[in-house]
């Protein structure tokens, strides 16, 4: 699922394993000096990706700083930086809607702006953690193996989800709190329950996928898959189901 440029939707593709997020951004680069008094002054793509990582954990929509050294890199340096932030985290990554940067400045100065629009706020994204530990403390008992942890988070979140088919619900927020989402959404809870259960993984092209703690039979999960017409509402089809295809690259 792609990042959109400025007003552009994102696509959702329906009916796949995998859906790409492929993040583009739009820019503006100016050849004259615009001055910035109290921008936070950068060196290096470093500098940038740490200032990046800070603003969009803390959901910052307008991130500006002073980049000082030699500009004429200085757009593939801002967009590796973004790159970088976003990547620091899977979730962050999948609830960023969408970005831009600006830039003007001289050929050894520049002040850059960023801004960005996210799919979920601060506190609904604290309001998923809170969630997820209640239900963690329910799903999760003492002795359960990681395959049993994987197991039952994925029938949870099966069973409490239905596939939002007006494709407009993309986060675990509205999951939670509506009952419905597209499979960013399951995804993008999956990933905070497995992860809270002590369960490595990280999200590929849209699949929240266990690291090293299962049998490499079974490396992933499919939770929006798994979820159509009848399996979601009895759960000894969802058991039977995941047994029946434990010997396949993913549960689904």
């Amino acid at each position: 699922m792609g990042k959109r440029r400025i007003s552009l939707m994102k696509t959702v593709i329906c009916g796949m394993l995998v859906f790409a997020a492929i993040p583009p951004a739009t820019y503006w680069g100016y050849e004259h000096a615009y001055a910035a008094a109290d921008s936070v002054v950068l060196r290096s793509v470093n500098e940038m990706a740490q200032k990046l990582t800070g603003a969009m954990s803390n959901r910052r929509e307008t991130i500006t700083f002073t980049y000082q050294g030699k500009t004429n890199k200085l757009k593939s340096q801002v967009q590796t930086s973004i790159d970088q932030a976003m990547g620091s985290d899977p979730y962050l990554y999948y609830i960023i809607d969408s970005y831009a940067f600006s830039y003007r400045g001289s050929t050894r100065s520049a002040n850059v702006t960023i801004q960005v629009e996210y799919r979920e706020t601060l506190q609904q994204t604290a309001y998923v953690n809170k969630q997820v530990k209640t239900i963690l403390q329910e799903l999760i008992t003492p002795g359960m193996s990681s395959h049993q942890k994987v197991k039952v988070i994925h029938d949870w979140v099966v069973l409490h989800l239905q596939y939002d088919n007006s494709y407009r619900k993309y986060t675990a927020y509205e999951g939670l709190q509506t009952g419905s989402a597209v499979c960013q959404g399951y995804s993008l809870l999956t990933y905070k329950l497995l992860l809270g259960a002590g369960i490595p993984n990280r999200i590929v092209e849209g699949t929240a996928r266990p690291e090293g703690a299962l049998p490499s039979r079974m490396p992933g999960i499919s939770c929006s898959w798994t979820d159509s017409g009848i399996i979601s509402t009895r759960p000894g089809m969802i058991r039977s189901l995941v047994r029946r295809v434990e010997s396949v690259p993913y549960i689904t």
